[in-house]
Protein backbone atom coordinates (compact mmCIF):
# COMPACT_ATOMS: atom_id res chain seq x y z
CA UNK A 1 0.00 0.00 0.00
CA UNK A 2 2.85 2.25 0.79
CA UNK A 3 4.53 1.61 -2.64
CA UNK A 4 1.25 2.41 -4.29
CA UNK A 5 0.33 5.92 -2.56
CA UNK A 6 3.81 6.77 -2.36
CA UNK A 7 3.18 7.66 1.76
CA UNK A 8 3.96 6.20 4.68
CA UNK A 9 2.23 4.28 6.87
CA UNK A 10 2.22 5.79 10.35
CA UNK A 11 -0.23 3.33 13.01
CA UNK A 12 -2.73 1.27 13.20
CA UNK A 13 -5.67 1.41 14.84
CA UNK A 14 -8.80 -1.25 16.24
CA UNK A 15 -11.83 1.06 14.54
CA UNK A 16 -14.82 -1.13 14.89
CA UNK A 17 -15.44 -4.43 17.46
CA UNK A 18 -18.10 -6.01 18.98
CA UNK A 19 -16.09 -7.44 21.95
CA UNK A 20 -14.41 -6.10 24.08
CA UNK A 21 -10.20 -6.95 24.97
CA UNK A 22 -10.47 -9.48 21.66
CA UNK A 23 -8.08 -7.54 19.54
CA UNK A 24 -4.97 -6.21 21.22
CA UNK A 25 -0.96 -5.11 20.36
CA UNK A 26 -1.86 -3.68 17.45
CA UNK A 27 1.12 -1.93 15.88
CA UNK A 28 2.64 -1.40 12.57
CA UNK A 29 5.84 -2.93 11.34
CA UNK A 30 7.65 -2.86 8.32
CA UNK A 31 5.26 -3.59 5.46
CA UNK A 32 3.19 -5.29 7.85
CA UNK A 33 0.61 -4.76 10.70
CA UNK A 34 0.67 -7.21 13.85
CA UNK A 35 -2.15 -8.28 16.10
CA UNK A 36 -2.66 -10.59 18.94
CA UNK A 37 -6.13 -12.09 19.35
CA UNK A 38 -6.23 -12.64 23.37
CA UNK A 39 -8.68 -15.09 23.33
CA UNK A 40 -11.46 -16.99 21.36
CA UNK A 41 -14.95 -16.44 23.04
CA UNK A 42 -17.91 -18.94 22.57
CA UNK A 43 -19.85 -16.52 21.18
CA UNK A 44 -17.28 -15.35 18.22
CA UNK A 45 -16.08 -12.09 17.53
CA UNK A 46 -15.38 -9.32 15.07
CA UNK A 47 -13.05 -6.05 14.60
CA UNK A 48 -12.03 -3.94 11.72
CA UNK A 49 -7.77 -3.21 12.01
CA UNK A 50 -7.12 0.52 10.29
CA UNK A 51 -4.02 1.84 8.86
CA UNK A 52 -3.41 5.40 9.00
CA UNK A 53 -1.02 7.67 7.09
CA UNK A 54 1.05 10.23 8.88
CA UNK A 55 -1.84 12.83 8.56
CA UNK A 56 -4.56 10.30 10.57
CA UNK A 57 -6.35 9.66 7.10
CA UNK A 58 -7.27 5.68 7.48
CA UNK A 59 -5.63 3.97 3.92
CA UNK A 60 -7.13 0.77 4.27
CA UNK A 61 -9.28 -2.15 6.47
CA UNK A 62 -9.36 -5.25 7.29
CA UNK A 63 -12.29 -7.53 9.16
CA UNK A 64 -11.06 -9.85 11.55
CA UNK A 65 -13.37 -12.41 12.46
CA UNK A 66 -12.73 -15.04 15.13
CA UNK A 67 -14.52 -18.41 15.53
CA UNK A 68 -14.91 -21.55 17.91
CA UNK A 69 -16.25 -23.83 15.58
CA UNK A 70 -15.12 -25.96 12.39
CA UNK A 71 -15.17 -23.62 9.43
CA UNK A 72 -14.94 -26.65 7.13
CA UNK A 73 -16.84 -26.30 3.72
CA UNK A 74 -20.40 -27.63 2.94
CA UNK A 75 -21.23 -28.78 -0.71
CA UNK A 76 -24.10 -27.82 -1.97
CA UNK A 77 -25.53 -28.43 -5.76
CA UNK A 78 -27.72 -25.55 -7.50
CA UNK A 79 -30.52 -25.94 -9.72
CA UNK A 80 -28.62 -26.39 -12.62
CA UNK A 81 -26.30 -29.33 -11.09
CA UNK A 82 -23.30 -27.67 -10.53
CA UNK A 83 -21.20 -28.01 -6.90
CA UNK A 84 -20.14 -25.23 -4.65
CA UNK A 85 -18.74 -25.07 -1.50
CA UNK A 86 -19.69 -22.49 1.11
CA UNK A 87 -18.73 -21.81 4.37
CA UNK A 88 -21.50 -23.21 7.25
CA UNK A 89 -22.39 -20.18 8.37
CA UNK A 90 -22.63 -16.37 7.47
CA UNK A 91 -19.30 -14.22 7.51
CA UNK A 92 -18.78 -12.45 10.57
CA UNK A 93 -21.26 -14.44 12.27
CA UNK A 94 -21.81 -14.09 16.31
CA UNK A 95 -23.79 -16.39 18.47
CA UNK A 96 -26.50 -15.02 20.91
CA UNK A 97 -24.65 -15.84 24.52
CA UNK A 98 -27.63 -16.03 26.29
CA UNK A 99 -29.86 -18.14 23.61
CA UNK A 100 -28.64 -21.47 22.25
CA UNK A 101 -27.91 -21.84 19.04
CA UNK A 102 -29.26 -18.65 17.73
CA UNK A 103 -27.04 -16.77 15.81
CA UNK A 104 -26.48 -13.46 13.81
CA UNK A 105 -23.81 -11.34 11.39
CA UNK A 106 -22.71 -8.53 10.70
CA UNK A 107 -23.87 -7.04 7.02
CA UNK A 108 -22.66 -5.42 4.08
CA UNK A 109 -22.93 -2.87 2.01
CA UNK A 110 -23.14 -4.23 -1.50
CA UNK A 111 -19.28 -4.00 -3.56
CA UNK A 112 -17.66 -2.74 0.20
CA UNK A 113 -14.56 -4.82 1.51
CA UNK A 114 -15.52 -4.40 5.14
CA UNK A 115 -18.58 -4.35 7.25
CA UNK A 116 -21.01 -2.60 9.68
CA UNK A 117 -22.42 -3.63 13.42
CA UNK A 118 -24.27 -6.25 14.08
CA UNK A 119 -27.15 -5.92 16.76
CA UNK A 120 -26.71 -5.79 20.13
CA UNK A 121 -28.33 -9.87 20.41
CA UNK A 122 -30.43 -11.96 18.72
CA UNK A 123 -33.63 -10.44 17.37
CA UNK A 124 -32.63 -6.73 18.54
CA UNK A 125 -33.11 -3.64 16.70
CA UNK A 126 -30.20 -1.62 18.46
CA UNK A 127 -26.98 -1.65 17.46
CA UNK A 128 -23.97 -3.24 19.25
CA UNK A 129 -21.87 -1.68 21.65
CA UNK A 130 -18.65 -0.44 19.31
CA UNK A 131 -15.58 -1.12 21.83
CA UNK A 132 -13.33 0.36 18.58
CA UNK A 133 -11.90 4.06 18.58
CA UNK A 134 -14.07 5.13 16.13
CA UNK A 135 -17.83 5.60 16.81
CA UNK A 136 -20.46 4.06 14.20
CA UNK A 137 -22.26 6.30 11.86
CA UNK A 138 -25.10 6.18 9.99
CA UNK A 139 -25.29 9.06 7.07
CA UNK A 140 -28.64 9.40 4.54
CA UNK A 141 -26.17 10.91 2.24
CA UNK A 142 -24.29 8.59 -0.02
CA UNK A 143 -20.52 8.77 -0.30
CA UNK A 144 -19.20 10.94 -2.84
CA UNK A 145 -16.07 8.56 -3.83
CA UNK A 146 -15.47 5.10 -3.20
CA UNK A 147 -12.50 6.28 -1.76
CA UNK A 148 -14.31 8.02 1.05
CA UNK A 149 -16.01 5.13 2.51
CA UNK A 150 -12.52 3.41 2.37
CA UNK A 151 -11.27 6.29 4.83
CA UNK A 152 -14.44 5.96 6.84
CA UNK A 153 -14.93 1.89 7.34
CA UNK A 154 -17.12 2.89 10.53
CA UNK A 155 -19.93 4.73 8.47
CA UNK A 156 -23.11 3.22 7.04
CA UNK A 157 -23.84 5.31 3.92
CA UNK A 158 -27.28 5.40 2.45
CA UNK A 159 -28.09 6.83 -1.12
CA UNK A 160 -29.91 10.25 -0.32
CA UNK A 161 -29.32 12.33 -3.40
CA UNK A 162 -27.92 9.40 -5.81
CA UNK A 163 -29.87 8.75 -8.97
CA UNK A 164 -28.42 5.49 -9.34
CA UNK A 165 -29.39 3.75 -5.96
CA UNK A 166 -26.24 3.73 -4.70
CA UNK A 167 -24.09 4.02 -1.58
CA UNK A 168 -21.22 6.56 -3.59
CA UNK A 169 -20.83 8.34 -6.48
CA UNK A 170 -23.64 9.10 -9.28
CA UNK A 171 -21.93 6.02 -11.41
CA UNK A 172 -23.08 1.89 -11.25
CA UNK A 173 -20.36 -0.95 -11.37
CA UNK A 174 -21.13 -4.54 -12.08
CA UNK A 175 -17.42 -5.45 -10.83
CA UNK A 176 -17.00 -4.31 -8.00
CA UNK A 177 -17.58 -8.11 -6.72
CA UNK A 178 -16.41 -9.93 -9.97
CA UNK A 179 -13.77 -8.48 -12.01
CA UNK A 180 -15.51 -10.94 -14.79
CA UNK A 181 -18.80 -9.41 -14.19
CA UNK A 182 -19.16 -6.54 -17.05
CA UNK A 183 -23.16 -6.76 -17.15
CA UNK A 184 -26.70 -7.55 -15.48
CA UNK A 185 -28.16 -11.40 -15.67
CA UNK A 186 -27.17 -14.70 -13.55
CA UNK A 187 -24.86 -16.91 -14.59
CA UNK A 188 -22.71 -19.95 -13.34
CA UNK A 189 -19.99 -17.94 -14.54
CA UNK A 190 -16.48 -18.42 -12.32
CA UNK A 191 -16.31 -15.09 -10.00
CA UNK A 192 -12.80 -13.72 -9.87
CA UNK A 193 -12.05 -12.10 -6.95
CA UNK A 194 -11.49 -8.31 -6.43
CA UNK A 195 -9.57 -6.59 -3.94
CA UNK A 196 -12.76 -5.38 -2.46
CA UNK A 197 -14.41 -8.83 -1.67
CA UNK A 198 -14.59 -8.99 1.91
CA UNK A 199 -14.39 -13.28 2.00
CA UNK A 200 -11.37 -14.94 3.69
CA UNK A 201 -8.25 -16.26 1.32
CA UNK A 202 -9.59 -19.33 -0.81
CA UNK A 203 -12.93 -17.46 -0.75
CA UNK A 204 -15.24 -15.81 -2.84
CA UNK A 205 -18.54 -13.93 -3.06
CA UNK A 206 -20.99 -16.46 -4.55
CA UNK A 207 -21.79 -16.00 -8.41
CA UNK A 208 -26.15 -15.39 -9.57
CA UNK A 209 -27.23 -18.77 -9.65
CA UNK A 210 -25.10 -20.59 -6.47
CA UNK A 211 -28.40 -21.08 -4.53
CA UNK A 212 -30.73 -21.71 -7.59
CA UNK A 213 -32.00 -25.09 -5.45
CA UNK A 214 -33.34 -23.65 -2.59
CA UNK A 215 -36.74 -23.46 -2.40
CA UNK A 216 -39.60 -23.33 0.00
CA UNK A 217 -40.06 -26.80 -1.24
CA UNK A 218 -36.40 -28.08 -0.92
CA UNK A 219 -36.15 -27.28 3.08
CA UNK A 220 -35.50 -29.18 5.74
CA UNK A 221 -38.39 -28.92 8.54
CA UNK A 222 -40.01 -25.45 8.41
CA UNK A 223 -38.86 -21.93 9.03
CA UNK A 224 -37.23 -21.35 12.91
CA UNK A 225 -36.20 -17.82 12.65
CA UNK A 226 -34.11 -19.01 9.53
CA UNK A 227 -34.16 -21.64 7.43
CA UNK A 228 -32.60 -25.36 6.68
CA UNK A 229 -31.89 -25.59 3.26
CA UNK A 230 -31.47 -29.02 1.23
CA UNK A 231 -28.09 -29.31 0.04
CA UNK A 232 -29.31 -31.67 -2.99
CA UNK A 233 -31.90 -33.70 -3.63
CA UNK A 234 -30.37 -36.39 -1.00
CA UNK A 235 -30.01 -33.95 1.75
CA UNK A 236 -31.82 -34.80 5.19
CA UNK A 237 -30.12 -32.24 7.49
CA UNK A 238 -29.79 -29.24 5.31
CA UNK A 239 -27.31 -26.00 6.17
CA UNK A 240 -28.59 -23.61 8.07
CA UNK A 241 -29.47 -19.66 6.94
CA UNK A 242 -30.36 -17.39 9.82
CA UNK A 243 -32.99 -14.48 8.91
CA UNK A 244 -30.33 -11.61 10.10
CA UNK A 245 -32.76 -8.99 8.99
CA UNK A 246 -30.37 -6.14 7.31
CA UNK A 247 -29.49 -2.27 7.42
CA UNK A 248 -32.32 -0.19 5.71
CA UNK A 249 -31.03 1.21 2.49
CA UNK A 250 -31.64 4.96 3.19
CA UNK A 251 -30.74 5.40 6.82
CA UNK A 252 -29.15 2.20 8.37
CA UNK A 253 -31.06 1.17 10.80
CA UNK A 254 -31.97 -2.73 11.87
CA UNK A 255 -34.71 -4.05 10.70
CA UNK A 256 -36.47 -7.76 10.87
CA UNK A 257 -34.10 -9.18 12.84
CA UNK A 258 -34.75 -12.87 12.83
CA UNK A 259 -37.52 -12.66 10.89
CA UNK A 260 -36.26 -12.77 7.20
CA UNK A 261 -32.65 -13.23 5.97
CA UNK A 262 -30.90 -11.45 2.69
CA UNK A 263 -27.89 -13.18 1.25
CA UNK A 264 -26.02 -10.95 -1.51
CA UNK A 265 -24.87 -12.35 -4.75
CA UNK A 266 -21.84 -10.76 -7.28
CA UNK A 267 -23.79 -10.23 -9.56
CA UNK A 268 -26.46 -7.41 -10.88
CA UNK A 269 -30.24 -7.28 -11.75
CA UNK A 270 -29.76 -3.92 -13.60
CA UNK A 271 -27.95 -0.31 -13.20
CA UNK A 272 -29.23 0.29 -10.15
CA UNK A 273 -30.42 -3.09 -8.85
CA UNK A 274 -28.08 -5.99 -7.48
CA UNK A 275 -28.56 -9.34 -6.50
CA UNK A 276 -29.85 -11.06 -3.32
CA UNK A 277 -31.17 -14.40 -2.01
CA UNK A 278 -34.01 -13.47 0.09
CA UNK A 279 -36.05 -15.53 2.55
CA UNK A 280 -38.90 -15.50 5.63
CA UNK A 281 -41.32 -17.92 6.73
CA UNK A 282 -43.24 -17.84 3.72
CA UNK A 283 -41.25 -16.72 0.87
CA UNK A 284 -37.75 -18.04 -0.57
CA UNK A 285 -36.17 -16.22 -3.52
CA UNK A 286 -32.59 -17.78 -4.73
CA UNK A 287 -32.20 -14.65 -7.19
CA UNK A 288 -34.13 -11.62 -5.88
CA UNK A 289 -32.61 -8.03 -6.14
CA UNK A 290 -32.13 -4.99 -3.99
CA UNK A 291 -30.43 -1.80 -3.78
CA UNK A 292 -26.97 -1.56 -3.16
CA UNK A 293 -26.86 0.61 -0.48
CA UNK A 294 -28.78 -2.15 1.75
CA UNK A 295 -26.70 -3.94 4.87
CA UNK A 296 -27.21 -7.20 4.25
CA UNK A 297 -25.18 -11.13 4.93
CA UNK A 298 -22.65 -12.57 2.70
CA UNK A 299 -22.25 -16.68 2.85
CA UNK A 300 -18.46 -17.19 1.68
CA UNK A 301 -17.89 -19.37 -1.60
Amino acid sequence: ISKDTGETIDSAQLSIADTDGIFTNISVSGDYIKFKVASVPDTGANGIISIKNSAGTIMWSWHIWVWPDDLTPVTITNKTGVDYNILPVNLATKKDASTSGKMYDWFYQWGRPTPMLPPMSYNSATDATNYGVKTFTKSTACATTYGEAIKNPHTFYGDSGNSKANWFGSSSYYNLWDANCTSTGNSDNTVVKTVYDPCPVGFKMPNGNTFTYFSGSNMVGSFNNGCYFKRNADDTTGVFFPASGYRAFSIGSLKEVGFVGFVWLSSANSQNIVCTLHFDSSYVNPQYHRVRSFGFSVRPV
